[in-house]
């Protein structure tokens, strides 16, 4: 009979966060001291914990029922995958019959209140995995269910923590809230993208506001294009044409003026005519090359695209609102190519389609 593995602590997480869940494993293990005959930590996504032929479904149900904490690390990634919920669930059926204990474990900005929690977890008092002191709450908790001597590293408790503070620079599965906070270092943000991109990019918007009146994006536009002399760097831009007066009125219908700011959809893409047409002044007096900007009928969504034709593009998509505050409440997409090419082609070839009809912009 095959010896069985028994744990005290299991880690439930997406498949997305398994370097987190692996650095949370490697604090836990240099942190808690192990019981004889007892491995400390199962970590779900750790094919070395799961011997060579063995079920792994029946590994981690094995590994699930023998431990005696079950920590669910809960993301914007993990949040809605079955498979958490499932363990979770598990080890929290278990708890009720079982001495065992689920702790929820809070990171990458999922905090305590938030409403897309699962209900699961209601009842628990979940742990912020971003702070030193929820970090040291939890060696504490666990020390005191395992009955073993415990110690906290300062700095390997400030790295774990910034390790959960924030997503990954890939930025998949973004949230807009996620956005929001770090909107200076998102593929949302022009200024941002003209760091990430290496090649090329393109901005495609109804007026693109938020670019045409900052003087910062045209200077960062100017020295993305100069230091691609050798590379052929491009930037390509996209906007409505406010020449065209049906498209024009139909979209100052259907985001009237708001009084309270004099907002009017008309006079921002106005002001955008003028200050591209700045820019591409400011290019050409330079003679730096690579800058190409358009004008269409009417833009419905916006769109910035890095690097397409390179196997680490990113797209990035929002609807387009102008109405007032709620402006920045809209949802905002990213798409990695080399997550899902066929997706980030499909957007791409319309997006190329539609530059290559639209005219230039003199």
């Amino acid at each position: 009979m095959r010896n069985v593995n028994k744990y005290s602590i299991f880690i439930s997480h997406a498949s997305e966060n398994r370097i987190l869940a692996k650095k949370l494993q490697h604090f836990l293990e240099n942190s808690l001291k192990k019981k004889p005959g007892i491995k400390l930590v199962f970590c779900t996504s750790d094919i070395k914990a799961i011997e060579g032929g063995a079920d792994w479904y029946e590994e981690i149900i094995r590994a699930l029922r023998t431990s005696s904490v079950c920590l669910s690390l809960i993301t914007p990634e993990s949040i809605y995958k079955p498979w958490v919920i499932f363990e979770s669930g598990g080890a929290y059926a278990t708890c009720q019959v079982k001495n065992k204990k689920l702790i929820c474990i809070l990171a990458k900005g999922v905090k305590p209140g938030d409403s897309n929690i699962p209900s699961i977890y209601t009842p628990l008092q979940p742990i912020d995995l971003s702070s030193p002191e929820g970090i040291k709450k939890l060696i504490t908790e666990l020390g005191k269910k395992l009955r073993t001597s415990k110690k906290c590293d300062d700095i390997l408790v400030i790295k774990l923590a910034k390790a959960a503070r924030y997503i990954e620079r890939s930025w998949d599965g973004v949230k807009p809230t996620l956005v929001a906070e770090q909107a200076q270092a998102s593929p949302f943000d022009a200024r941002s993208a003209l760091k990430i991109a290496k090649e090329h990019l393109i901005f495609v918007g109804q007026n693109l506001d938020w670019i045409s009146k900052s003087d910062k994006c045209h200077q960062g536009i100017i020295e993305f294009l100069k230091k691609g002399k050798k590379k052929k760097r491009r930037v390509e831009i996209l906007i409505s044409d406010i020449r065209k007066k049906a498209s024009v009125q139909a979209w100052s219908e259907i985001n009237p003026q708001i009084k309270e700011s004099g907002y009017t959809y008309e006079e921002h893409l106005r002001n955008a005519f003028r200050k591209f047409r700045k820019l591409i002044s400011e290019c050409n007096k330079a003679r730096i090359k690579g800058l190409d900007v358009r004008v269409t009928s009417l833009v419905p969504l916006g769109f910035t695209v890095i690097d397409p034709n390179n196997s680490n593009g990113i797209l990035t998509l929002q609807p387009v609102i102008n109405y007032g505050n709620i402006s920045g409440e809209r949802p905002q997409f990213i798409i990695k190519k080399s997550l899902n090419t066929k997706v980030f082609d499909y957007y791409w070839r319309r997006i190329e389609m539609t530059f290559g009809n639209a005219k230039k912009l003199l």
